[in-house]
């Protein structure tokens, strides 16, 4: 049974690319989008007039209010994925994850991911939608071994993501 469901309008396209519970049944939706889009009459772009992608988090309290908003924003041409976020207990900080190519950043926080994988990590405040802190990393490839001993190298390609919080 659903207690609560929320749509987005918007100008081109959107797709959720994670959604997670939070603190006391909140709930963290990620959406990467193109032109933006609007949710209980707030507006989530990523400032810029322009057709590159952005991420977008939407954090809605257990009864289904939108109470916080943030965006990390692309300040030139890239593509990429956004992966779920990692929230601290009290809910008021996330630490979002996104790869692909390009200048990127929230507010004056930014990153340059020049290769096609790189990757980012932000520390973003849902309290004002600003980011504290953030990080990019660069896999060429990645090597596993296998159950049977044997190894297996690939092109880095992030598949999945997972983050713990240790405080």
């Amino acid at each position: 049974v659903w207690d609560w469901a929320e749509a987005a309008s918007g100008s081109d396209w959107s797709e959720v690319q994670a959604l997670e519970a939070g603190p006391s049944g909140s709930v963290y939706l990620m959406m990467r989008s193109r032109g933006g889009f609007t949710i209980q009459g707030q507006d989530f772009d990523d400032g810029h007039q322009d057709s590159n992608d952005f991420t977008a988090i939407a954090h809605f309290s257990a009864s289904g209010t939108l109470i916080g908003k943030a965006t990390i924003g692309r300040m030139s041409d890239t593509w990429g994925d956004a992966y779920p976020v990692a929230i601290e207990a009290d809910g008021d900080n996330v630490y979002a994850m996104v790869e692909g190519r390009s200048t990127i950043g929230v507010g004056s926080v930014t990153l340059e991911l020049n290769n096609n994988n790189d990757v980012a990590i932000f520390n973003i405040s849902m309290v004002d939608g600003t980011a504290s802190w953030a990080v990019s990393a660069t896999a060429e490839s990645l090597q596993r071994t296998l159950p049977n001993g044997n190894t297996e190298s690939k092109g880095s390609r992030v598949e999945g993501f997972s983050m713990g919080l240790d405080k």
